[in-house]
């Protein structure tokens, strides 16, 4: 693979919620099986939306291939995503190995709304805005 500096961008609204439960990052991998993703991000059309700043299509084009192993673990996982897309969400994803689920919006009302909703099952949700740099602030 070969990196590359993009420019900064803004990411309007970032809803995390943190499930009760742990996964090991190492088991995670470990039991990764690329025959059994269904759906391989297509960097090609992600960075297209990164340089026009399309949000939209940045989320749409988000995946995460280590949801494979999680869900199958976790399927509340699942549910965490498709709750986050009926409050709004433009797109949701485990972030990273998981179990920790993120909801993309484009407008603050609804991921406010999203926070409170979660808020009364999952003691650890967050809602952040993200700055995206390249290069560090001095």
């Amino acid at each position: 693979e070969i990196l590359s500096n993009l420019p900064q961008r803004m990411i309007p609204y970032i809803i995390l919620v943190k499930p009760h439960f742990q996964l090991s990052t190492a088991e995670v991998y470990r039991e990764l099986d690329l025959t059994q993703v269904e759906e391989f991000p297509d960097n090609v059309a992600f960075l297209a939306a990164w340089e026009a700043y399309d949000i939209i299509n940045i989320a749409g084009n988000m995946r995460n291939v280590l949801e494979t192993v999680s869900i199958r673990k976790y399927p509340e996982i699942a549910a965490i995503k498709a709750e986050l897309i009926r409050t709004g969400a433009l797109n949701a994803l485990m972030s990273g190995s998981g179990p920790s689920v993120m909801g993309i919006f484009m407008e603050e009302e609804q991921a406010l709304k999203a926070r409170e909703q979660f808020r009364t099952r999952y003691q650890e949700v967050f809602l952040l805005s993200s700055y995206v740099s390249t290069k560090s602030e001095e």
